[in-house]
């Protein structure tokens, strides 16, 4: 029998200019960074919807009458991130016995695949990040307190913390996939190219200026991949891929797909 979680919580914040993804303004303008952040937690909620989890939780904070629709929601606690994770798991008001699924918003591409991974009767599951923190946190039985106090968080080594302390607690434990956060430019790049079906790829497209022919070719000129547009399969032929070569920086012989919007 398959123990998928019960609960799916998602603890996010309202998208608001200058107070969510401060690293991606290295690139894009605080209301642009904004853009992308709520794409991002619209990308994550359909997810979660398309899942087979009965209760969906969104832990908020700000204002949530723009993300509520199909979610209870529950203000977020104040204090460090610590805080706020202990505090989603001890304030939804459920059973010792329930397996909730923790998730943020930095990971648009989870799929509702994902969220049903089986738990294979284990105490907890955890989902690592590629920067070494974690994207998501299933726990069966509470005492979550001692389940993240003293972590370090934001660090290169936060998942393995967070994973050592489960185990010190004597709680087995099941890994589920690595993903890649959103936290930087680069970031939110690789995650727009490889998975162009979301409201976040289409969004970064749209402020990346993916489709701008003088863009296009700045960014060949300087060896960087640029990514087919959703909605258009026609490429730009040979010669371009020989361009980018001649920079020495380029990727094995063929064509590119681009965004074209020539006859």
């Amino acid at each position: 029998m398959i123990e998928r979680a019960d609960v799916v919580v998602v603890l996010a914040k309202e998208p608001k200019p200058g107070l969510v993804k401060t690293r991606l303004q290295s690139r894009f303008s605080a209301d642009e960074a904004a853009q992308l952040a709520a794409a991002a937690v619209r990308d994550t909620q359909r997810a979660v919807r398309a899942s087979r989890i009965p209760r969906r939780i969104l832990c908020w904070d700000g204002d949530p009458s723009e993300f509520a629709d199909g979610f209870e929601v529950l203000p977020q606690r104040t204090g460090t991130l610590n805080d706020r994770l202990a505090g989603a798991f001890d304030d939804i008001g459920r059973g010792d016995s329930a397996r909730v699924l923790l998730i943020g918003m930095d990971t648009p591409q989870i799929s509702s695949a994902l969220l049903d991974a089986d738990w294979e009767h284990q105490d907890a599951v955890l989902g690592l990040s590629e920067d070494g923190g974690f994207w998501g946190v299933g726990l069966r039985t509470p005492d979550t307190a001692r389940v993240f106090a003293g972590i370090e968080m934001s660090t290169a080594r936060t998942g393995a913390a967070q994973l050592a302390r489960l185990l010190s607690l004597g709680r087995s434990v099941k890994l589920l996939p690595p993903l890649r956060d959103i936290d930087r430019p680069d970031d939110a790049a690789y995650v727009a190219d490889r998975f162009p079906g979301l409201e976040f790829a289409e969004r970064h497209a749209a402020l990346t200026g993916a489709s701008r022919p003088d863009v296009i070719f700045d960014h060949l000129y300087a060896g960087d991949y640029v990514r087919c547009d959703a909605h258009d399969e026609r490429v730009l032929p040979l010669e371009a891929a020989a361009l980018v070569r001649s920079r020495g920086r380029g990727r094995p012989a063929g064509r590119i797909p681009l965004p074209w919007s020539g006859p």
